[in-house]
């Protein structure tokens, strides 16, 4: 049941982004490009959470998971797929998700246990799907905790003024999907532990 809901959510998503893409698409706007705004969006976050201001924080964490949306849909529309573009967009986003936890934990919003261990798993989570899917095992939509959910926590934790639990609850989620992850690597490859 969850599952077909997060379905149709992607379906949604798709169908309203498209439009949108094609219109960034016709102004020029490259995919690459969207990728670097995307990046530079998540740095105006995080120093809007340094300067204490959490509301705008949270709008610009939730431009910039926008943007990392956009920048594939621009790739699809547009034919304009690359390698390239695919590293550039995973490494940025990496990037984006180190600078706005540690503005977070900089700013002394979480504990620094809980910000370390949601950083960490932040960075697992998609290092288990790199090299799960550098395996072969199919690893889209496996987890609890993609990019974009841990995006929306952690942007509704700063626009409610509760970081601490949004931080805590993207830790835990992130280790859970890698565990899940770990899990459906192990299961597909029939591998044992040695």
């Amino acid at each position: 049941m969850g599952r077909d809901l997060l379905e149709r959510l992607r379906i949604w998503v798709k169908r309203f982004i498209e439009p949108i893409a094609l219109g960034a698409a016709k102004i020029g706007l490259t995919p690459n490009v969207v990728s670097v705004l995307g990046f530079f969006t998540a740095l105006v976050s995080a120093y809007l959470v340094v300067r204490g201001n959490l509301i705008f924080a949270a709008i610009f964490v939730i431009i910039s998971g926008f943007l990392d949306v956009l920048d594939g849909a621009i790739a699809r529309v547009t034919g304009r797929v690359t390698k390239f573009g695919g590293f550039l967009d995973s490494l940025l986003d990496r990037y984006s998700d180190v600078v706005i936890l540690s503005s977070i934990i900089y700013t002394s919003l979480c504990p620094l246990f809980w910000g370390l261990v949601a950083l960490a798993g932040s960075l697992l989570v998609s290092y288990a799907r790199a090299r799960g899917e550098a395996l072969g095992v199919e690893m889209a939509g496996v987890g609890v905790a993609e990019r974009a959910d841990r995006l929306v926590i952690l942007s509704l934790g700063l626009l409610l003024n509760f970081p601490s639990w949004a931080v805590i609850l993207v830790a835990v989620l992130s280790h859970v999907t890698v565990g899940i992850r770990a899990l459906r690597v192990w299961s597909s490859l029939k591998g044992g532990f040695h």
